[in-house]
């Protein structure tokens, strides 16, 4: 319905209408990318499925013929029948809501319109939610045992061919119909150096042409978002990194090791020795450090080994401030293993599929005359589905007796124990991931 808000001064048209043109103004590049290269579509189908009401649906689908033998054709041998099979995986509504409100002080103060700035941003916003959001769902659907038999792959080291040699080793003939990737920008800076990228362009209304931040690499598309799950591998053996106090310190000397500092003073400044003495100290009353390493000092060197379960956390970062005296870190042994891992999920083409769900009034404003001196308030509602196609969702339960939500949570999408595999085998399945490391400048440059 069409009103307006009053700000100070200020007297703004707001009904439904311009709160959507708001939301065109900032165009949705990542969820644009995934419609442009097919892995998401929108689907008619769940769309009709939804469209009355509900949370859940059902989507049955055909096997493939059983791979049974065939008969010889002899006028003599009985030719057999088989029959087709068939099975439906379930997919779930979930639905999300959130408003923004601008003081009239704000614009009387200053003589702005805070609640256009706000609006401007809203796309962006709900953006990133969806964004992460579908990150979730694809990690939980990847945790199925069998998708990590078939559909994860784990490379130790970054190539130029790295994301197209997955691809053939999840998919083998069917690798060209991967269409998309999402990866960490310390991913995709590896093929940027091994000059493996090319920008995609954007358009827009006004005839401006600007790079996206989204690749292509041999023909994949890649949006760089640092949200994808990125952690830390084991390793199998110990660092042991010495730290060596030298030169002629003196009081009032700065040392840092591991974001711990010491200053020394007339008793501590003066020898290498007692220095080091009271920086081991130090590093072993920080909890951090103390976690980290197990320490031993001899004479001006203080050894630090990586404890269990911190096995490839690397050299302690360490620096002095002083004239004369001096601090270096060695390493005597390198930890076996232990990298950063990073997460890249690969697409097919209608790999998630979508569908929106009817919202009685999706966009909302009014005002409050009375809090806050006077605000303005605006927002909207809506409801989708996002399903990671080849898979079942079930609804989680709350309360007692268990009932089930209504709406999944982000992290109730998220729990990989809510999903199970639809198909019967996961090659079928046409998304998968790649896990390994990221950026290294020596890598990179030789």
């Amino acid at each position: 319905m069409p009103g307006t808000i009053t700000l100070g001064s200020y007297t703004i048209p707001f009904d439904e209408e311009i709160f959507a043109a708001y939301l065109q103004d900032e165009p949705d590049l990542v969820s644009n990318a995934m419609i442009q290269s097919g892995i998401m579509v929108e689907d008619a189908y769940i769309g009709s499925l939804i469209a009355g009401g509900g949370n859940v649906y059902t989507m049955p689908f055909y096997s493939n013929l059983a791979d049974s033998s065939d008969n010889n054709y002899d006028g003599k041998t009985d030719i057999t029948l088989d029959t087709m099979g068939a099975s439906y995986q379930t997919g779930v509504v979930y639905g999300r809501a959130h408003g923004w409100f601008a003081d009239d002080f704000v614009a009387d103060f200053t003589a702005a319109n805070p609640m256009a700035a706000i609006a401007a941003r809203v796309a962006k916003y709900w953006q990133n939610k969806r964004q992460a959001r579908t990150i979730g769902i694809v990690e939980a659907a990847c945790a199925q045992e069998a998708m990590l038999n078939n559909n994860v792959v784990t490379k130790s080291a970054i190539s130029g061919t790295m994301l197209s040699d997955a691809t053939q080793e999840i998919w083998g003939e069917h690798k060209s119909e991967i269409g998309l990737a999402i990866m960490h920008s310390a991913v995709a800076q590896s093929f940027e150096d091994l000059q493996r990228v090319e920008y995609l362009k954007y358009t827009d209304p006004n005839g401006v042409t600007r790079a996206l931040p989204i690749y292509e690499i041999n023909g994949i598309a890649v949006i760089v978002d640092d949200g994808v799950p990125k952690a830390m591998t084991a390793a199998s053996s110990a660092g042991v990194y010495p730290i060596t106090v030298g030169g002629t310190v003196a009081s009032g000397d700065k040392i840092t090791v591991e974001g711990v500092e010491v200053t020394l003073d007339a008793t501590s400044g003066a020898s290498a020795e007692a220095a080091a003495t009271a920086l081991k100290s130090a590093l072993a009353a920080d909890d951090d450090v103390s976690a980290a390493y197990s320490m031993s000092r001899s004479g001006a060197v203080i050894t630090c080994t990586e404890k269990s379960g911190k096995y490839g956390y690397g050299a302690p970062d360490a620096e002095i401030t002083s004239t004369a005296g001096t601090i270096a870190v060695a390493t005597t042994t390198a930890p076996t293993g232990g990298y950063m891992q990073y997460t890249t999920y690969m697409f097919a083409s209608g790999a998630l599929r979508h569908a929106s769900a009817p919202v009685d009034r999706p966009t909302f404003f009014d005002r409050d005359e009375l809090k806050r001196g006077g605000m303005a308030y605006f927002g909207n509602r809506f409801r989708e589905t996002i399903h990671p196609n080849g898979f079942s969702y079930t609804l989680p339960t709350t309360g007692s007796p268990a009932v089930p939500v209504v709406s999944p949570t982000d992290s109730q999408l998220a729990d990989a124990s809510q999903w199970a595999l639809a198909y019967s085998d996961a090659k079928a399945i046409p998304f998968g991931k790649l896990l390994s490391p990221g950026y290294d400048p020596n890598a990179a440059s030789s």
